[in-house]
Order: structure tokens, then C-alpha cells, then sequence
């Protein structure tokens, strides 16, 4: 009994439940050689209780380490599914900046296209205006619609002055008139002539 009392002490003061069980089956034992089967019956119940509250524990530490397991396991898949998205969402956004660059390079690609057009066509209509103001017949039927449209003093006054190569605002002066009064001369003057612009004017002999 004092073996006993020592290794239940030894077996408390170190938590080593399986010890204390081991301890209580050697009294159980006893007991039966004794022929006390009382304290053996009790011993047993003791011995019981003891089991069902370790292989609860041991299920309990059984189900935490698994619980451990399941949630390391689900906090690996979602890293793995987070870097899985971070690199699509990369390459997504990859794509778009290089879709940009391209769209960017097109669009710079056709406004050079589209000015260079506009301006060989100006040059063109220039080169044009220029050969048609400078032939004889062109002038020639520009002189003859001064002489029948018996203009005004002062639209002759202007046509001699662009004639001269003055500009409007040089006109304007020596008229002593606005400058857009000079403009709106000059617009009655192409109606009637049926002309563009100056310099068919400026050829006219």
C-alpha cells in the first residue's frame, strides 16, 4: 500500500495518467487476492473512469493535431490560390499596358499619316491655285469681269493694292479703314469676280 501511495503521488506530481492507471489494475489485483472483492470492484470502476478519461484525452489531442493538419492544409491552398492570382491579375495587367503601348503607337502612327496627308494636299491645291492664277486666260477673264462689273471705287482701290502685295491690315491703313472692313471688301469682291481667294488677284494685268 505504501508503494502504491508513492507511485499514485509520483504518477499526480507529473501528470502521467497511464502510470495511474497502471497503478489502480495492480490494486485490482491485489484486492482479488485478498478476497476483497469490494475495494477490487471499486478499484475497477476507478480503473475505467480512468481509461474513458484518457482515451478522451488522447482523442481530443488527436482531433487537435488533425484540426491543426486541416487548417495548415486550407492555409496552403489559399497562398497557392493567392499567388495564382496575383500572377494572373500581373500578366492581365501586363497585357493591358502593352495593348495601350500598341494602341498609343497606332494612334501617333495615323495622326503623322493623317497631317502628312493634309499637307501634301495644301501643297497640291497651292501648286494648283498657283498654275491657274497664272494663265493667261484665267487672268484674262478675271479683267473682264472688272470691266463689266463696273465695281466700286473703292473695290478697285483694293484689288490695285492686293495687286501691290499690300496685306489687310496695310490696306486698312492707307484707306484709312478697318481691317475688317478691308476683309469685307474683299469678299464682295471674290462673289463677284468668282474667285478664291488673293492671289488671283495679284496676277491680274
Amino acid at each position: 500500500m505504501q508503494a502504491y501511495a508513492k507511485g499514485i503521488a509520483y504518477a499526480n506530481q507529473y501528470g502521467i495518467d497511464l502510470y495511474k492507471i497502471t497503478m489502480y489494475e495492480t490494486m485490482i489485483y491485489y484486492y482479488v487476492d485478498q478476497k476483497d472483492y469490494e475495494n477490487a470492484f471499486k478499484f475497477q470502476k476507478t480503473v475505467s473512469e480512468a481509461r474513458r478519461q484518457y482515451d478522451a484525452a488522447n482523442r481530443s489531442g488527436n482531433l487537435n493535431i488533425l484540426e491543426n493538419e486541416l487548417l495548415q492544409q486550407r492555409n496552403e491552398v489559399q497562398m497557392t490560390d493567392r499567388q495564382k492570382i496575383m500572377i494572373l491579375l500581373g500578366s492581365i495587367i501586363f497585357l493591358l499596358i502593352m495593348l495601350s503601348f500598341v494602341l498609343y503607337k497606332l494612334y501617333r502612327s495615323t495622326q503623322k499619316g493623317r497631317k502628312h496627308m493634309e499637307v501634301e494636299n495644301k501643297i497640291m491645291r497651292s501648286k494648283l491655285e498657283d498654275f491657274i492664277n497664272s494663265s493667261p486666260q484665267f487672268n484674262s477673264k478675271i479683267t473682264n469681269k472688272i470691266n463689266k462689273q463696273n465695281l466700286k471705287i473703292r473695290h478697285l482701290e483694293i484689288i490695285e493694292l492686293v495687286k501691290q502685295g499690300k496685306t489687310n491690315k496695310e490696306i486698312g491703313a492707307i484707306l484709312f479703314i478697318s481691317e475688317n472692313t478691308v476683309k469685307y471688301h474683299l469678299k464682295s469682291i471674290y462673289e463677284l469676280l468668282e474667285i478664291d481667294n488673293r492671289s488671283a488677284l495679284v496676277d491680274v494685268k
